[in-house]
């Protein structure tokens, strides 16, 4: 026989005598209770994580909820104030349409007394304006399309006649109103004599640069 084995045999010999003489399920019902305390245990955690997360859900509803009141609150009174600002608000939109229209009314607008003003003012002495025509366009209308390819743009066109007691000249009289503000071009048309005078024909096309620009779109014009 070895020595391990000898050794052995006096760890048997030498131990202390055991016997279980309860039945096997006596042991499998302990197992089961441990088991199921600890079952328990952990739905007591997990409940208890539940209703924690829950409280803190309320207390987010809870806060979430006043801050909406009070911007519910906020807004109805910042709509009750706009309110007694209601009339203000229609007479400036009433005004403001006023000065929109005025401003595409006036948007074509020629001064068309200092046009006349200004070509009287260049005559010779002894001739003056018999006839004075304006053609112009209203502002929903096309501009005019230039008569032909050496002339203008126009947005008006004045007609005039000019009584003299005898031809006079033309070529400075053109100099002369070719200096006005808006001018495009002139021609002599026609030249009659009628009862021992002369009458001279002129049309008179009017740039842009004529517009009188008043209440001009975007400004108030309250000047």
């Amino acid at each position: 026989m070895s020595a391990r084995s000898t050794r052995e045999n006096q760890l048997i010999v030498g131990g202390e005598p055991r016997v279980n003489l309860l039945p096997p399920e006596v042991a499998l019902r302990k197992k089961a209770r441990r088991a199921r305390r600890g079952l328990v245990v952990l739905v007591v955690g997990v409940l208890a994580a539940v209703g924690a997360g829950y409280g803190l859900a309320t207390v987010r509803a809870v806060a979430a909820s006043a801050e909406l009141a009070v911007a519910q609150s906020r807004t109805a009174e910042l709509l009750a104030e706009q309110l007694t600002y209601a009339d203000v608000t229609t007479v400036t939109g009433q005004v403001q349409a006023v000065k929109n229209a005025r401003s595409v009314a006036v948007s074509t607008e020629v001064l068309w007394n200092d046009v006349y003003k200004q070509i009287r003012d260049r005559l010779p002495a002894d001739v003056a304006i018999a006839s004075f025509e304006v053609d112009g366009r209203a502002p929903w209308e096309p501009e005019p399309v230039p008569a032909g390819p050496l002339r203008q743009p126009r947005i008006a066109t004045v007609t005039f006649v000019l009584v003299s007691a005898g031809p006079f000249e033309i070529a400075p009289f053109v100099k002369k109103v070719s200096e006005i503000k808006g001018f495009a071009d002139i021609t002599p048309d026609a030249v009659l004599r009628e009862d021992g005078y002369y009458g001279t024909k002129f049309t008179y096309n009017i740039g842009a640069d004529a517009l009188s620009g008043r209440f001009p779109a975007g400004e108030d014009g309250s000047n």
